[in-house]
């Protein structure tokens, strides 16, 4: 693990809420058994909400094999009770979202931290007054995604396509 994320993954590991939105990759936590396993079936697992693209669904990563696991494993997750993916459609217009990724983790004493990331590395952001900013804008991309249920039925649709 690099040592700027470690931080981070620490945070990750005592929060009771993550909110996630990530415009155009399948959320860290969201992509592999083993990580996403440490997280979410621990004990008391946090309850998880990721809001994704529709693109994140159809763009090769890998190839077709990869991305036909990789959207089954999603679909799988997603209807697991503490964790929600939401998916923007693609015919949405530009979104607040389209500005970069960025996740929030509420702590068991109420403090909210976020987590931004970029091409050279990723930053802890605690300041409260860029917390509340982020905040807002994760109430728009939630505004442009498609509900739960939908979400899952695209989910699974787009995963037809990829066998």
């Amino acid at each position: 693990m690099v040592p700027w994320f470690r931080k981070w993954a620490e945070l990750e590991q005592v929060a009771v809420s993550i909110r996630s939105y990530q415009p155009l990759l399948v959320p860290g936590l969201l992509q592999t058994e083993a990580y996403a396993q440490a997280i979410l079936d621990a004990e008391a697992p946090p309850r998880l909400v990721a809001v994704i693209d529709e693109v994140v669904l159809r763009r090769v990563v890998g190839d077709r094999a990869v991305m036909a696991g990789q959207v089954a494993h999603l679909a799988a997750l997603a209807g697991r009770e503490h964790v929600q993916v939401r998916v923007i459609p693609a015919e949405s217009p530009w979104h607040t979202g389209l500005a970069g990724p960025f996740v929030l983790a509420g702590l068991p004493d109420g403090t909210e931290l976020a987590y931004i990331d970029n091409q050279l590395r990723g930053q802890v952001v605690s300041d409260p007054v860029d917390v509340a900013s982020l905040g807002r804008r994760w109430e728009s991309v939630t505004g442009e995604a498609l509900p739960r249920r939908q979400s899952i039925e695209l989910i699974r649709e787009v995963a037809t396509t990829w066998s």
